[in-house]
């Protein structure tokens, strides 16, 4: 089929790396060498028509870029059809590209960074993440004694820990069952 400028809507929805639809992201189609771009919607969505990017044919391939700083990025190929429209989804990707720009020919700066890469060299990224190994901790509850005053109010606590003894006592006023003032632990 020959080039034609016939209008020729593309609906695209945009997902973050959580899966949610995302609002505000750039979305841009690329044909040759024309670019059109538009903002998602609240419902994460993007329309843009072929058409407006020039003259097009069925089976021709678009570039499709959704990007939002913080959020990431993807880019997408689309076959264009003969139907009146098509529809796509796209979900961003994290990126850990870095892009740095000197001033001048005579400026020289030395970078040192790194990033974390699985052993396969691939990027650690949320939906490559860092391998997770569960364990059961050993919880080591100290031994504790508590000592009651003949109010039975707690008078003093002694703990335990790996062999070595704690105390720490509380101090009321009056008949009352809350301590107003209760000291640091000493060794004993």
């Amino acid at each position: 089929m020959p080039a034609t400028k016939t209008s020729h809507q593309i609906l695209i929805k945009i997902y973050s790396i959580d899966n949610a639809l995302l609002e505000g992201a750039t979305v841009s189609l690329t044909l040759g060498t024309n670019t059109i771009s538009v903002i998602s919607n609240s419902k994460g969505e993007a329309v843009l028509n072929v058409a407006n990017a020039g003259s097009w044919s069925v089976g021709e391939e678009v570039s499709i870029t959704a990007t939002k700083t913080g959020s990431g990025t993807k880019t997408e190929t689309l076959v264009l059809t003969s139907s009146g429209g098509q529809t796509m989804s796209i979900t961003l990707a994290e990126t850990s590209d870095l892009i740095y720009y000197e001033q001048t020919e005579n400026d020289t700066y030395v970078l040192n960074f790194a990033l974390l890469t699985d052993y396969a060299g691939n990027k650690i990224t949320r939906s490559n993440p860092l391998p997770v190994e569960s364990q059961t901790p050993i919880l080591e509850e100290p031994e504790i004694t508590n000592t009651y005053d003949s109010n039975n109010r707690l008078s003093t606590q002694t703990i335990t820990v790996k062999g070595v003894q704690y105390i720490r006592t509380f101090a009321y006023t009056g008949n009352n069952f809350q301590f107003t003032s209760r000291s640091a632990w000493t060794k004993i």
